[in-house]
């Protein structure tokens, strides 16, 4: 686990998440390793027993510099992970589709 947050609350309303920043004067971020699969996960509490259209949220944001000669692997289009957050990202309007269809939404 790189890092795990709880949201403040007053009552059943989320009032701020804590942010992290991986770097300072001395450490410009995690190191993270090809081999590894880095997954985002987020766990609301639903209360009303039904599910809630875009009820949950989680997101990561950063700049990937990987360590100088260092060989990643090409994203695999076809895994069936890739797949599940595309349609999500697609249904959310959260990307453009045609940008992460063909290749250039920044991933």
């Amino acid at each position: 686990m790189l890092w795990r947050g709880q949201p403040i609350t007053d009552g059943p309303r989320v009032v701020t998440f804590p942010l992290a920043r991986f770097y300072n004067w001395h450490r410009l971020g995690l190191r993270i390793v090809p081999t590894h699969r880095y997954r985002l996960s987020a766990v609301y509490e639903n209360p009303t027993g039904r599910v809630i259209r875009d009820g949950g949220m989680g997101a990561v944001a950063g700049l990937f510099v990987p360590d100088h000669g260092t060989v990643w692997p090409a994203v695999d289009t076809s895994d069936v992970f890739y797949q599940q957050d595309l349609l999500a990202t697609i249904r959310s309007g959260g990307m453009a589709p045609a940008m992460m269809m063909t290749g250039h939404g920044g991933h």
